[in-house]
């Protein structure tokens, strides 16, 4: 009888040490840094694109009732915020944070493209173009030379001055575009046209083009252009110096029924070593959503395999990322958010924010070591640093708290114990 009373003990201290333990990995776990809302227009077609700097330091960010905000990791007050900017559809910064661009639509088919100091709001110049239909998008060399945007027709600038410094006219609309970080290679897709074109950045003449099977989804750029990765209904790498850079150095195919449809995102590490890819399929039929994320080692032998895959998302995806030496992949999901290291296909961070109403999460970006992460909705702008200090304090103080409470308890339950047994004696 003593040894099963030793045991309730013990047990009952375990429960006491875990406990608190385990609301401070919760909470920790599940609590952002700082949260922003950018405001939007409901009228319009909304979403907040974002980006950040590898530090981390600096985060620029936009939405579709003509804002566009620069701001520090330390605060979610913006060091400025322009207003008079159109509905933000794309934002880049440079590494440094000294170069911020935004482009913009306006009604009529007008688009804009702005270029900041990180200093102030007032734009250095900006330039005027047709924007079609489709999405605009804007990427920038990692020390701000550099600016492309992609539209109706691809840009390429150089930092002083707005007029381009050649225009490239595509064969449909470009809908997605990436650029080394250098500035002398670019990646452009047309998603409605099913074409690649790789690009030497001193002339507006593609190097070569690829014509893919389906809808181009997602396309990224190795940070010195080497390797292209492009995101269909499959997966295909393209090694750009080769003989034949045009025919894919290896592809990754989704089984699925002639019925369903498949979109997957993808990125690239700086190196080209590894790529972070996600699949939606999509069943007709059922009206179902199949969804998945891989991770791949560009090194490993052909035919390619993930090395490992995360078939447990249910969360429609919208955008993924991957660090510069592709140790942490960072997923965007409709409703969540999911931070995975290269190790295994079990999220090592995972996160619900707290949405308003009718709202959604639509993008997202990372830093070089996976310490910070910035998450756009429909009007929201969301930043997270998992070695927050401030945090971490907090944490600790209800920790104590927590364990002062189930120290309270544990003597009322000694008391009412010692009670009991004494007028069991009796």
């Amino acid at each position: 009888m003593p040894e099963k009373k030793h045991k309730l003990i013990l047990l009952g201290l375990i429960v006491s040490l875990l406990l608190p333990i385990s609301l401070l990995i919760y909470t920790y776990a599940f609590t952002e840094s700082w949260v922003y809302d950018m405001g939007w227009n409901t009228m319009k077609i909304a979403e907040v694109p974002v980006a950040i700097t590898p530090d981390g330091s600096f985060i620029v960010a936009g939405n579709n009732d003509g804002k566009v905000g620069v701001f520090h990791k330390s605060s979610s007050t913006p060091l400025w915020i322009d207003t008079e900017v159109g509905r933000v559809e794309s934002v880049a910064i440079s590494s440094n944070g000294d170069y911020i661009a935004a482009v913009s639509r306006f009604p009529g088919y007008l688009n804009k493209l702005y270029l900041f100091s990180k200093l102030n709001s007032t734009p250095l110049w900006e330039f005027s173009f047709s924007g079609g239909d489709s999405y605009s998008q804007v990427v920038m060399s990692s020390d701000g030379n550099y600016i492309v945007i992609a539209s109706t027709e691809l840009h390429f600038f150089h930092k002083f001055s707005s007029t381009p410094l050649w225009s490239a006219t595509t064969y449909g609309a470009i809908t997605s575009v990436d650029m080394s970080s250098d500035g002398n290679f670019i990646l452009a897709g047309s998603k409605y046209n099913e074409l690649v074109y790789f690009f030497n950045s001193s002339s507006p003449i593609p190097l070569w083009n690829y014509t893919s099977t389906d809808d181009i989804y997602s396309i990224a750029l190795s940070s010195n252009g080497k390797f292209a990765a492009v995101g269909t209904d499959e997966l295909l790498l393209f090694n750009t110096s080769d003989l034949l850079p045009n025919v894919p150095l290896w592809k990754y195919e989704i089984n699925m029924s002639e019925t369903a449809s498949t979109k997957m995102e993808v990125d690239i590490s700086s190196n080209g070593n590894y790529i972070a890819a996600s699949s939606t399929v999509h069943n007709p039929i059922t009206s179902q959503n199949d969804i998945n994320v891989y991770f791949f080692d560009n090194l490993n032998s052909t035919p390619k395999a993930p090395l490992w895959t995360d078939t447990k998302r249910t969360d429609s995806i919208r955008d993924i990322s991957i660090t510069p030496l592709g140790d942490f992949i960072f997923v965007v999901g409709r409703e969540s958010l999911y931070l995975y290291a290269k190790t295994g296909s079990k999220p090592i961070f995972q996160k619900k924010p707290r949405v308003p109403i009718s709202q959604s999460l639509l993008s997202g970006a990372i830093s070089a070591d996976g310490t910070y992460f910035v998450v756009g909705g429909l009007s929201t702008l969301w930043f997270f640093n998992r070695n927050n200090p401030a945090l971490i304090e907090e944490l600790l103080w209800l920790a104590i708290f927590s364990y002062l409470m189930l120290a309270t308890s544990s003597i009322g339950i000694i008391i009412t114990y010692s009670i009991m047994k004494k007028r069991i004696s009796i």
